[in-house]
């Protein structure tokens, strides 16, 4: 399941600046010359609305399927043998 929640993270972390067209973070190297901002300097108060990641909706019907079925998922962590 996690990593459907990635495009919620993309999308709550979007609004912090050097973000790719994905809203995944560039490395600081490709921006830090160019750019004398803080990497985290953020406006005084949060927006009262963010841009969805382009891969929010997608991530968000991937969930929606998993959790609509009457008995849960089951996943095999471990062999069943190794204990």
């Amino acid at each position: 399941m996690s990593p459907f929640l990635k495009g919620m993270h993309l999308t709550l972390e979007g609004r912090r600046g050097h973000r790719d067209d994905d809203m995944w973070a560039i490395a600081r190297s490709a921006w830090e010359e160019e750019d004398e901002v803080a990497p985290h300097s953020l406006p005084q108060e949060p927006p009262q609305r963010v841009a969805p990641a382009p891969r929010l909706h997608q991530d968000l019907e991937c969930l929606a399927t998993m959790l609509s079925t009457p008995d849960p998922l089951h996943a095999l962590f471990a062999p069943p043998n190794t204990l």
